[in-house]
């Protein structure tokens, strides 16, 4: 089985899973991912990262790295691909990404703290456990 989030869904194979992103793109690709990245090794997800876009920022829905793969920085070159890719190749004149990381997730909101966004506003009782949520901002 596939964890497409921590909270959210599963998929139970990689076919289910490569459907459910085919579905997606082909029914709203502005709606659902505009951009998405995968990681893979032999046929295993191994992570990924999706970013919705909207005008000049974009807005991280999920970032799941496998946990048999965490601690390898694979998250960060996830979000460095993302960012090479705004800025050298053109393809999205994204100036800020913008994301919601529940307040008892001390982890994910140092890794992002470290790697440059700011905590910027507070969503109360946002996630279903009714946990608040950190807006954190980061300017490219």
């Amino acid at each position: 089985m596939y964890e497409i989030s921590l909270a959210d869904a599963y998929s139970q194979s990689l076919n289910s899973f490569e459907n459910f992103f085919n579905q997606c793109i082909h029914v709203n690709n502005e709606k659902y991912f505009s951009n998405f990245y995968a990681i893979f090794e032999e046929n295993k997800l191994i992570a990924f990262l999706n970013m919705n876009i909207i005008m000049n920022e974009s807005e991280m829905d999920y970032l799941f790295v496998n946990n048999d793969y965490r601690r390898r920085g694979i998250s960060e070159l996830l979000l460095n691909i993302f960012e090479y890719s705004n800025k050298y190749l053109g393809n999205f004149q994204v100036n800020k990404i913008i994301l919601e990381v529940g307040e008892n997730n001390i982890a994910a909101s140092s890794f992002y703290t470290k790697l440059g966004f700011l905590k910027i506003a507070v969503r109360n009782k946002y996630y279903k456990n009714m946990e608040n949520a950190f807006v954190m901002e980061k300017i490219l």
